[in-house]
C-alpha cells in the first residue's frame, strides 16, 4: 500500500509538474502575444505622436511667420508715417524760420521808426514846432511802441513754437531710428 501510494504520488507529482509546465507555457505564450500587440501598438502610438508633433510644429512655424510678416508690415507703415511727419515738421520749421526772420526785420524797422520819432520829441520841436505835427508824432510813436511790443510777443511765440517743433523733430528722428532697427531685426529673423 505504501508502494501504491508512493507510485501514485509520484505519478500525481509528474502529472502536476507537466500540467504546471503546460499552464506556464500557455501563460508565457499569452504574455508574448500581449507584448507583441502592445509593442506594435506602442510603436504605432509613438509614430502617430511624432507625426502629430511635426504637424503642430509646422503649423506653429507658419503662424509665427505670418505674425512676423504682420509686424514687418506694421513697422513699414509706421516708418512711412514717421517720414511723412518728419517732412511736415521740416516744412513747419522752414515756415517758422521765415516768420521769425520777417518779424525780426519788422522789429528792426519799428526800432528805427521809434528812434526817429523820439528824436523829434525834443524840447525845440515842443516849443517852436507845429503842435498838430507834434501830436501826430506822439500818436505815431505810441502806435509804433504798441506794434513793437506785439512784434516782440509774436517773436517769443514763434521762437517757442520753433523750439517745440525742433523737439518734435528730434523725437521723430529717434523713433525712426528705433523703427528702422526693429524692422532690420524682424527682416533678418
Amino acid at each position: 500500500a505504501d508502494r501504491l501510494r508512493s507510485g501514485n504520488l509520484l505519478c500525481n507529482r509528474r502529472w502536476q509538474e507537466a500540467y504546471l509546465q503546460g499552464v506556464m507555457a500557455s501563460i508565457l505564450n499569452f504574455l508574448r502575444w500581449v507584448a507583441r500587440k502592445l509593442g506594435t501598438g506602442l510603436l504605432l502610438a509613438v509614430i502617430a505622436m511624432t507625426i502629430a508633433m511635426a504637424l503642430i510644429w509646422a503649423r506653429e512655424q507658419r503662424f509665427l511667420d505670418q505674425e512676423r510678416q504682420i509686424r514687418v508690415q506694421e513697422l513699414k507703415v509706421e516708418q512711412l508715417r514717421i517720414e511723412a511727419a518728419l517732412t511736415a515738421t521740416g516744412t513747419k520749421l522752414g515756415t517758422l524760420r521765415n516768420a521769425i526772420q520777417e518779424q525780426t526785420v519788422r522789429e528792426r524797422k519799428l526800432g528805427k521808426i521809434i528812434t526817429t520819432l523820439e528824436s523829434m520829441q525834443d524840447w525845440w520841436n515842443f516849443l517852436f514846432g507845429n503842435p498838430e505835427q507834434n501830436r501826430r508824432n506822439r500818436e505815431q510813436l505810441e502806435k509804433a511802441r504798441v506794434s513793437l511790443r506785439n512784434t516782440q510777443l509774436m517773436l517769443e511765440e514763434l521762437t517757442s513754437k520753433l523750439d517745440e517743433t525742433r523737439g518734435a523733430q528730434v523725437d521723430l528722428q529717434a523713433r525712426r531710428a528705433e523703427v528702422v532697427h526693429q524692422l532690420s531685426h524682424e527682416e533678418d529673423s
